[in-house]
């Protein structure tokens, strides 16, 4: 509390002594200094609930008691410091509680206000809190023991959900299983379905394409790309048959008989050209020997028997005994002097020929006209079945590893039909074929840039390209076919490729 400045009168006053002054005069003076000085402000809610200290009257003066100085000042002291603990004691009475103290319960505010209660309470107190600890305790226990409960029945409860769940699942898989046999059931129904409709649509365009040519010229000139394209076929189906069926023994060649081997090195001489009665350096111990030998065998032994004659199909085994003629070789005999004569019309002659063995099948097509297709198509199948079992009886046999190969006779059977029929139709063309093997091809360098031959995958040309370039030949595994003239039996003297030859060098040798 600030203290007003002094008045020169009180500082006036205050220069005389206590000792002048009465005590009872200082005591009322201090006191109507004090009210003089709080009158002045306007009081606080404390200073309004503090009680007032009434002062001690001034004596009478008609008062003869006297007191020491030094005694009337001592109590004027003690005085004034009671009546300043009395006010600061209602201040902290009536001043609001602090934030902490919000909390604490009424009894111990009591108790803090009253801290000297008689010793019977204090024992009655003590008394009560054990009890309340002891009610603490039990219902702490009982709330365990619920708490324990409740656990004990949540688990059992999802133990059980957990199983529930479980069996769900086992449903669920259960089901999608059978879906899924079901589906594939239906898939394959379909499938089958598919297929088979698959079959009536290409059986339906067959019919309409058979149809569409009754009704036109069924000898209308072939596009010479597909004719490519199918001798191609026909190179990969004999390479991957002898692929197939040949033998993987590397010491094949060595290990063969005299007879064995003088009968296969004949055969081979057709597509090999011999270095000493042997075979080329590299050839007999590399280990695709086998397979590249029966390619070359095959393809030679197809393309002598159904390319170099168009009338292959009439070499059968009716033969007079007394002339040894076949219909093949008269009609053979005529086709080569007409070609000297004029090769214009000796073409369209073998042209016509064939056609005539071979008539189409159109909606007027006689009896006569459908026996002679008839007997054609049965005499090429018939020479095309004969070859093929010769082949497999020929000397190719000593190369050939049947035990794990059951269908591969049926499978060359095929091939040899096929080649067979796709020849014929290609003779009855008014181009002319040229089968060229090894001996025709002789004048040939390998070129890899060549029109002519294309180098087997076995030659390894791309890493020994420079030394390869020139070299001659050492065997035939394709041979050439070549087509001369156009289908309007013209330009006999210009040809041009339909069927690459592929051929074999030995590419581990370094001297040309």
């Amino acid at each position: 509390m600030d203290v007003p400045p002094k008045s020169p009168r009180s500082q006036r006053e205050e220069t005389l002594g206590l000792a002048q002054t009465p005590s009872e005069y200082q005591t009322g003076r201090a006191a109507s200094r004090r009210g003089r000085t709080s009158s002045n402000r306007a009081p606080t809610t404390a200073q309004r609930c503090i009680p007032r200290i009434k002062a001690t009257p001034p004596p009478s003066h008609g008062a003869t008691r006297r007191v020491d100085d030094h005694e009337a000042h001592q109590a004027a002291a003690v005085d004034e410091r009671l009546g300043f603990f009395q006010i600061v004691s209602g201040i902290l009475r009536l001043s609001p509680k602090p934030s902490f103290s919000t909390n604490v319960s009424e009894p111990q505010m009591q108790e803090r206000e009253s801290p000297s209660k008689p010793s019977r309470q204090e024992a009655g107190g003590k008394d009560s809190d054990l009890e309340h600890h002891s009610e603490c305790s039990i219902d702490i226990a009982k709330l365990e023991r619920t708490f324990q409960e409740t656990l004990n029945g949540k688990e059992r409860e999802w133990r059980a959900r957990e199983s529930e769940l479980e069996q769900h699942i086992h449903r669920i898989g259960h089901d999608l299983q059978e879906t899924t046999r079901i589906l594939q059931a239906k898939l394959r129904q379909s499938e089958s379905e598919k297929l088979m409709l698959q079959e009536e649509h290409e059986s339906f365009i067959r019919k309409q394409q058979e149809a569409s040519f009754r009704r036109r010229d069924p000898w209308l000139p072939m596009d010479e790309g597909k004719v490519m394209d199918d001798l191609d076929r026909l190179k990969r189906s004999m390479r991957n048959w002898a692929k197939g069926v040949s033998s993987h023994d590397v010491s094949l060649l060595q290990s063969l008989g005299d007879n064995d081997s003088a009968a296969l090195m004949q055969s081979l001489a057709d597509v090999i050209l011999f270095d000493n009665n042997e075979l080329p350096k590299g050839l007999s111990t590399m280990a695709k020997a086998p397979m590249l030998l029966l390619n070359a065998l095959l393809a030679d032994n197809i393309y002598t028997s159904f390319f170099r004659s168009p009338f292959f199909f009439l070499n059968t085994n009716d033969v007079d005994p007394l002339s040894n003629i076949t219909p093949q070789r008269i009609l053979e005999g005529i086709y080569q002097q007409a070609q000297k004569a004029n090769q214009h019309d000796a073409h369209i002659w073998r042209s016509q020929t064939l056609r005539m063995h071979m008539p189409p099948l159109r909606d007027d097509t006689t009896e006569a006209e459908k026996q002679m297709r008839s007997a054609t198509e049965g005499s090429i199948a018939q020479f095309a079945d004969r070859q093929a079992s010769n082949f497999l009886s020929s000397p190719a046999r000593l190369l050939l590893d049947l035990q794990n190969n059951a269908n591969a006779t049926n499978k060359l059977k095929k091939i040899y039909a096929d080649a067979a029929m796709s020849s014929y139709m290609l003779w009855t063309r008014r181009t002319a074929m040229r089968y060229a093997g090894i001996h025709e091809a002789m004048p040939l360098p390998f070129e890899a840039e060549s029109p002519y031959l294309d180098p087997d995958p076995l030659v390894r040309y791309d890493e020994h390209e420079e030394e390869l370039k020139g070299r001659p030949i050492s065997m035939m595994v394709h041979p050439i076919l070549k087509a001369y003239g156009t289908d309007e039996a013209e330009d006999y003297d210009k040809g041009r490729v339909w069927a690459k030859g592929v051929v074999w060098l030995d590419s581990s040798s370094q001297d040309p």
